[in-house]
Order: C-alpha cells, then structure tokens, then sequence
C-alpha cells in the first residue's frame, strides 16, 4: 500500500486498488487508503467522485468514511482541490450517521475544507453546528478561534 501512496496511478492500477476499501476493518487501514484515493482525486477526479457518490450510502461505514476523508485527506498535500460546492456535498449527507469513525471522518474532512475555504466552511459549520456530532465537532472546529469555538459552543449547548 504504502508504493501507492504520492504516486499518480495509471488507470489499470486504480481498477485494482479501488477494490481495496473490500478489506479495510480499521481506521488505519481507511486512513492509508485515503492517502491514495485522494491522490487519485486530485489527479483524476472523474475516476472516483462517482464512486463516493455510491459510497455515501453504502451499508460498510468504511466506505462511506472514505467517501469524505478520501476526497482531500490533508489539505496542505494537495496541489489541487475540488471546488468547495463537490467537497460539501459529500458531507452533507454523512452529518447523521451513526458510525463513530464516519462521525471522526465528517469531522476530519471539514477541518481540511476549512484548511482551503475558510469562510465556507465556517459558515457551513455555523449552519449545521447543531448536527455535528460530538465525534465531529472536535475536529471541524480545531482550527477556529477561540472566541468562534466559544460562540459555536453556546449554540450547541441552546
């Protein structure tokens, strides 16, 4: 796995790897697997954006959790990223879910959204602070400051 990491895959070589979210049972394993497909995203977009949209709702919680880390993984490795609108909407759908580690995944995904779109990601963030789960809402709000996290707090605990 660790081959596929930062490296730019032929289209034969995705074929195969795309399988691999059939094994992961782990979060380490997902997190491995983000690093690849998020380079795939970024390198190929059209590849994998149609199978995340399966993913969303898909009965194993690993692929839906790949279907919101693998879109970006860290914002500061990519050279390019989706437009805000395509990132959100795969969060979207995934703020209430059940899943502990979809929940960390959510929440993952919109600190490094608002890595790259901070005044859409906070307000996204200010408009569903009431859903974000509380496995979510630690990292969707690390980066923000300290008197915005006092003010989101407020409104979840009214």
């Amino acid at each position: 796995m660790y081959y596929y990491q930062d490296k730019t895959l032929s289209a034969r070589e995705w074929d195969h790897i795309r399988t691999w979210i059939e094994r992961c049972d782990c979060w380490a394993y997902s997190d491995d697997l983000s690093k690849i497909y998020a380079q795939v995203v970024e390198d190929n977009p059209d590849w994998v954006l149609p199978l995340y949209e399966e993913w969303t709702t898909a009965e194993s919680p690993w692929k839906r959790r790949q279907s919101v880390v693998g879109l970006i993984e860290y914002s500061r490795q990519r050279k390019r990223v989706l437009p805000y609108e395509t990132l959100i909407r795969f969060v979207k759908p995934l703020l209430g879910d059940e899943d502990y580690y979809v929940q960390k995944g959510v929440g993952w995904t919109l600190r490094e959204i608002y890595n790259v779109y901070p005044a859409e990601a906070l307000r996204f963030i200010e408009e569903n602070v009431a859903s974000l789960s509380s496995n979510a809402y630690p990292a969707a709000t690390a980066k923000l400051d300290g008197s915005t996290k006092a003010r989101l707090k407020q409104v979840r605990k009214s």
